[in-house]
């Protein structure tokens, strides 16, 4: 889960990347479960790692193209999640689909 500071990049302490970390997986844990229910097959998640990384360093780990999907959060969090997959799983994903 990259974490995008306008300051001077800093460390998180354990209790905020504790907390970032348990964000993410009840994020992609909510979103594996409507992926399984709209393919109609069981979807995995893995461990979110969380690291302070710049916007370029987060662009440069990507694959690119991709699909990617911005989550503004309304309420509790100020900031957003990024969803990125890749256009192969996202195909594979749309051809599950149809």
């Amino acid at each position: 889960v990259p974490v995008h500071r306008e300051e001077q990049q800093a460390e998180l302490t354990d209790a905020e990347r504790d907390t970032l970390g348990e964000v993410g997986n009840i994020c992609m844990a909510t979103a594996a479960t409507a992926l399984s229910a709209m393919l109609g097959h069981p979807v995995a998640i893995t461990t979110p790692r969380v690291a302070v990384v710049s916007a370029d360093e987060a662009r440069e780990g990507l694959a690119w193209p991709a699909v990617l999907v911005l989550i503004d959060y309304t309420e509790g969090l100020e900031g957003r999640s990024v969803f990125v997959i890749g256009t192969g799983d996202a195909s594979v994903v749309a051809d599950v689909m149809m």
